[in-house]
């Protein structure tokens, strides 16, 4: 009893040993020896447009460390993701919340400290780290940008309006070498869009457009609507680029009898407020507008930087 007591301790300890998370920087941080990150000069940063070098002291907000997961972690990613739409599986539709998913895809906590040190070293403030540990928030100096990751931040003019952006690859010390991914937010240049909108609204001109009822008709909504299904007591969260009009969130609203159910707004913390863009704006309201149509009585929670993408 006691020897089959101690090769299930042993049996125990080594199970637990393969499903502890794993630290991946195993050498010193050193500036040294480096890797470079491809991709990561901005394709609008034309020389022919370049006004020169950014000042050192300049500061640069929203920025944010990509970090990458390992190959192990990648393949066990796909087969959770594979199990979780598999109605067969133990794992069908058992989400992870965020820490869960930092235990088993993200940075280990060790690693994730080793980051947040490198980044101070320079003087960086860390803004924000994030739950999955796939992610820091920081923001700085152009100067620590380029000696961090031997950036160069140079002004461009671009379609009468200067911007800022990397103007080539970066570069991160070996140890980091697949762990750091990317880096975002070293540019301002706004995101681009391919919609193209039409100014008239609806059938003054012998035009026709879909209002909430009819999409209400077309997916069968309406029988959701009949049972007290309305989005009551859900979160809806729509991710956008540009400062919200809330204004036309309400007229849209008004406009089609809907509940007057505003959406609340959340700035990334970290993440300087960016002016009206009025691509992303419009964009912005379609989705907040008509996610708010469909779950009419849902909170519409609109998150936004400068930059969806980071």
């Amino acid at each position: 009893m006691r020897g089959a007591l101690g090769y299930g301790l042993i049996l125990f300890s080594f199970c637990a040993t393969l499903l502890a998370q794993q630290d991946r920087v195993s050498a010193r941080i050193e500036d040294g020896r480096h890797r470079v990150l491809p991709g990561a000069a901005h394709p609008r940063a034309l020389p022919e447009n370049d006004e020169g070098a950014i000042e050192p002291a300049f500061a640069m907000q929203g920025m944010v460390l990509y970090l990458g997961q390992s190959e192990d972690q990648q393949q066990s990613l796909r087969r959770y993701l594979d199990e979780l739409q598999n109605p067969s599986s133990p794992s069908f539709h058992k989400f992870l919340t965020p820490e869960q998913y930092a235990e088993r895809f993200g940075l280990s906590a060790p690693d994730l400290s080793k980051m947040r040190a490198w980044l101070e070293s320079y003087g960086f403030q860390v803004t924000y780290m994030s739950r999955s540990r796939t992610w820091i928030a920081f923001q700085g100096t152009a100067d620590q940008v380029e000696r961090a990751f031997a950036a160069q931040i140079h002004r461009y003019r671009d379609q009468g309006q200067i911007h800022y952006a990397n103007t080539r690859n970066l570069s991160v010390p070996a140890a980091l070498d697949g762990i750091v991914i990317g880096v975002g937010g070293l540019d301002n240049f706004p995101a681009e869009s391919d919609i193209h909108y039409i100014p008239h609204y609806n059938n003054s001109d012998g035009s026709h457009r879909l209002a909430p009822g009819d999409l209400a008709t077309i997916y069968d909504i309406a029988s959701l609507y009949q049972e007290g299904i309305d989005g009551t007591g859900q979160t809806i969260a729509i991710v956008g680029a540009s400062r919200l009009n809330l204004s036309d969130v309400a007229a849209f609203r008004a406009r089609f009898n809907l509940p007057a159910n505003v959406p609340q707004t959340l700035l990334v913390p970290g993440f300087s407020d960016p002016p009206m863009n009025s691509a992303a704006a419009i964009e912005s309201a379609l989705d907040v507008e008509w996610s708010g149509a469909v779950a009419r009585n849902a909170t519409i929670l609109y998150v936004y930087a400068f930059d969806a993408y980071v």
